[in-house]
C-alpha cells in the first residue's frame, strides 16, 4: 500500500494525501424538481469527508433545471448570491470533515444530461424536447429487443438541435457552476464528458452530426476550461471525465484518442477521470468488474502513455482510473505498471465510505484481499439493460441514504424494494398502504353515496 497512500502533485500545485479518490456517483438526494444540496446529502458527505480520501467528487450537478437524470439532482442556481451559495459551502464544509484539515479536495462535478434528460423525471414534460448538439433519440438503434424500445420510445424522445447561442448558454451555465463552486469552497471542479452526457454528445460522431464549428469534437469542452481557467486562481482544480467507450464502439478511433488526449493535456486541466458507458451501452456501468476494470484500463494505459511529458502552461495531467478497482492488489498493481496515476473508487466507497482510512490503519492481510460480493440483486435477462442498470444504481442510491442516517447498507433488499425505497423513502410499505387505503375509502365513498 506505500504508493496508493503516498502524495502526489496535481499540475496546479494542490497535494492529494493519497491516490484514492472517491468518484462521482448519483445520489438522487436533492428535491424532487432538482435543487442545492440538501441535509441527507450534508451527512452523506460528512461519512465521506471523514475518510481520508485524496479526493471527493460529488455526483453530478446540473447546470440546468430542465435537464436532469432521475430526478433529485443537484443543480446550480442561475444567480450567484450568498444565499444561493449557501447550501453548496455546507457541502463542501461536509466533504473537507468535521475538522476541516483532513486533508481531502473537495470537487464539485458540472454536468448537463443533453439528449438523455428523460421525460417527466428529466424535469420536462414531453411536448418539451430536450437540447442536443443534434436531433438525434436515445436508444433510436436500440437492437437488444421489444421491451427495450419499448422503454426507450417512452422514456426518451428526439432531441432539438441547439443553436449556437443556446450552445454559449450552456457554456456560461458550466463556467457559472465553476464560480459557484469556488466561491463555496470547492478545492476544484470536474467537466462531465461521459455517460452520454451533453458534452459527451458533442465529443462522439454518432451524436454530433454538425456542420459549423461546434462539430469539431473537443470544442464545447475547450470553450469552457479556457473560461473557466480565465476567471478561477491557479491553484482551482480543473479535471475532465472521459467516456472510454466512445474510443471503442462510439466511432472515434484510438489515433483520435490519442489526439484528443493530447490536445486535452494543453489545456491546464489537472486530471483525466477514463470511466465509460451511455444509456444505450449500459453494460459498460453494469457489467462484471473484471470485464468493467479490464475495458477502462485498456484506455488508462493508452492516455498515460500518449501524454506529453509537459506542455507550455505546466506538467501533464494526472490520469485517474475508475471502474472494477475492487482489491489491494489491483489498486498497487495499476500503480506499479503505470496504467494510471490515480484510482477512483465508486461503488467501493459505499461499501467502505472510509477506506483510505482504514488502509492505514488495518494491517488485517486479509482485508480486501478478495473482492466484495456485488450486493445489489440480480434481474432477470428479459429485462432491458438500461432498466437492469438502474437497478444496480438504485440499490447504492439507497445505501448512500442509509449511510446518511448512519445505518447499514441494504443487503438482501430486492428490485422491487429498492426501487420503492430510493423513490418512496424507508417507510415505503407504510406510504404504499397509505395511499392504498386512501384510494380505497373514496371508492367506497363513491360507491355508498
Amino acid at each position: 500500500m506505500g504508493e496508493v497512500l503516498s502524495p502526489i502533485a496535481l499540475p496546479c500545485g494542490r497535494i492529494l494525501q493519497n491516490r484514492l479518490t472517491k468518484v462521482a456517483m448519483y445520489e438522487h438526494g436533492a428535491n424532487a424538481l432538482g435543487g442545492p444540496p440538501t441535509p441527507m446529502l450534508w451527512s452523506l458527505y460528512s461519512s465521506w469527508g471523514e475518510g481520508q480520501w485524496g479526493m471527493l467528487i460529488t455526483g453530478n450537478i446540473q447546470v440546468s433545471k430542465t435537464h436532469l437524470t432521475m430526478g433529485c439532482d443537484m443543480v446550480f442556481p442561475t444567480s450567484v448570491t450568498p444565499e444561493t451559495v449557501a447550501p453548496f459551502r455546507r457541502l463542501a464544509t461536509a466533504m473537507h470533515g468535521a475538522s476541516g484539515n483532513n486533508g481531502s479536495l473537495a470537487i464539485a462535478q458540472i454536468s448537463h444530461t443533453g439528449r438523455q434528460a428523460a421525460n417527466f423525471m428529466g424535469g420536462r414534460f414531453p411536448f418539451f424536447p430536450p437540447l442536443a448538439p443534434s436531433a438525434t433519440r436515445v436508444g433510436s438503434g436500440a437492437s437488444d429487443g421489444i421491451i427495450s424500445r419499448i422503454a426507450y420510445s417512452a422514456l426518451f424522445q428526439t432531441a432539438r438541435e441547439m443553436s449556437p447561442p443556446e450552445i454559449e448558454e450552456v457554456i456560461a451555465g458550466f463556467v457559472r457552476g465553476a464560480v459557484v463552486a469556488m466561491e463555496a469552497g470547492f478545492d476544484g471542479v470536474q467537466l462531465h464528458a461521459s455517460h452520454g452526457y451533453l458534452l459527451a454528445q458533442f465529443i462522439s460522431p454518432k451524436t454530433n452530426l454538425r456542420t459549423d464549428e461546434y462539430s469539431e469534437p473537443l470544442c464545447v469542452p475547450r470553450k469552457i476550461v479556457q473560461q473557466i481557467r480565465s476567471i478561477v486562481p491557479r491553484e482551482f482544480v480543473v479535471g475532465i471525465k472521459l467516456n472510454a467507450a466512445d474510443y471503442v464502439s462510439g466511432g472515434l478511433t484510438e489515433a483520435q484518442a490519442i489526439s484528443h488526449v493530447r490536445e486535452i493535456a494543453t489545456w491546464a486541466v489537472d486530471f483525466i477521470e477514463i470511466s465509460g458507458g451511455d444509456y444505450e451501452s449500459p453494460e459498460f456501468m453494469n457489467k462484471s468488474p473484471g470485464k468493467r476494470q479490464a475495458f477502462f484500463e485498456q484506455f488508462s494505459r493508452l492516455a498515460v502513455k500518449c501524454l506529453p511529458i509537459g506542455t507550455p502552461q505546466g506538467p501533464s495531467p494526472l490520469i485517474l482510473l475508475t471502474g472494477g478497482l475492487r482489491t489491494r492488489s489491483h489498486f498497487a498493481s495499476v500503480l506499479r505498471n503505470r496504467h494510471a496515476h490515480l484510482l477512483g473508487l465508486g461503488r467501493l466507497s459505499v461499501l467502505h465510505p472510509h477506506l483510505p482510512a482504514e488502509l492505514k490503519s488495518n494491517h488485517d492481510p486479509t482485508f480486501l484481499k478478495e473482492p466484495p460480493e456485488e450486493p445489489s440483486p440480480a434481474t432477470p435477462e428479459w429485462f432491458p439493460k438500461l432498466v437492469g442498470a438502474s437497478v444496480g444504481v438504485a440499490w447504492y442510491v439507497v445505501a448512500m441514504r442509509r449511510i446518511a442516517d448512519g445505518e447499514e447498507p441494504p443487503v438482501g433488499l430486492g428490485t422491487a424494494g429498492v426501487l420503492l425505497e430510493m423513490y418512496l423513502g424507508k417507510h415505503y410499505l407504510l406510504k404504499v398502504y397509505g395511499f392504498l387505503a386512501v384510494v380505497g375509502a373514496t371508492v367506497a365513498f363513491v360507491l355508498l353515496s
